[in-house]
């Protein structure tokens, strides 16, 4: 049993003039090149992490002459060779689209299947990132940029249908959210954000689509004048707020107008 879990340069076979490899290490490289479906580049090694108190491989990855990650580095289970993840590395750096799976019970059997896709440039998170129920449908994306979320971001239903619609700018939400009744295509709520923060009057609306509540907002905090509808659209009752604290109406009167 291998009570390191860190050996590097575990596997020297792929340099010119190394000695042979142990027969476990071998066994690793010849599962590593299954999995990875390549082999390693001319002048790699592979390196391996394994679990703590054991001799089964945790993480291979190809580095180059300078030990440096150079190549698609692969994380497994301990008990088989079943991949959680997969990363493409470019002389240390992540670049290109990371790949990680997840096990779920699918038609009553127990899969595995492409659960995110992180797009990788220079180690640095850039394009869309995605998530997939375990059908393989699209769950939600989010554009992102410099590592940051940027752009319109979707998320979706295992029908296809959308659960939430929001754009963030420089990492922050911007503009209106919209939580969406689950199995219907008709808005449940719709917040307006600014800088992250919820801004302006907050929309929730009944599964049939009528108005139910709207309410102020303040840099993130109830602030203003919440009212509640009825069926017929008429108002069933108002309440007042002041920094996320409910107040009677001649507080709100006298603090509000006076801010």
């Amino acid at each position: 049993m291998r009570n390191p879990t860190f050996w590097s340069l575990a596997l020297l076979a792929a340099f010119a003039g190394a000695s042979a490899s142990p027969a476990g290490e071998d066994e690793n490289l010849k599962q590593y090149q299954r999995v990875a479906g390549l082999k390693l580049a001319e002048g790699h090694a592979l390196q391996v992490e394994y679990y703590p108190n054991s001799d089964r491989a945790k993480v291979l990855t190809p580095v180059n002459a300078e030990g440096k990650p150079d190549g698609l580095q692969v994380h497994k289970i301990q008990w088989g060779w079943t991949v959680e993840r997969k990363v493409t590395f470019r002389n240390g750096l992540r670049d290109g689209v990371e790949q990680v799976f997840e096990t779920a019970t699918l038609d009553g059997k127990q899969v595995t299947y492409l659960a995110s896709e992180i797009p990788w440039r220079e180690d640095v998170v850039q394009g869309v990132k995605k998530n997939f129920h375990p059908d393989g449908k699209l769950k939600d994306e989010v554009p992102m940029k410099d590592g940051r979320p940027e752009g319109l971001s979707k998320s979706f239903d295992a029908a296809g249908r959308p659960t939430r619609v929001t754009t963030y700018a420089g990492g922050k939400r911007e503009g209106p959210l919209t939580d969406y009744w689950p199995g219907a295509d008709t808005p449940k709520r719709v917040v307006t954000y600014a800088q992250g923060r919820a801004e302006g009057v907050a929309r929730e609306y009944a599964r049939d689509g009528k108005l139910a509540r709207e309410i102020e907002c303040r840099a993130g905090a109830y602030h203003g004048v919440e009212k509640l509808y009825a069926p017929d659209g008429s108002v069933e009752k108002t309440r007042y707020w002041l920094h996320d604290e409910k107040v009677a109406k001649d507080v709100f009167d006298a603090k509000f107008k006076a801010e």
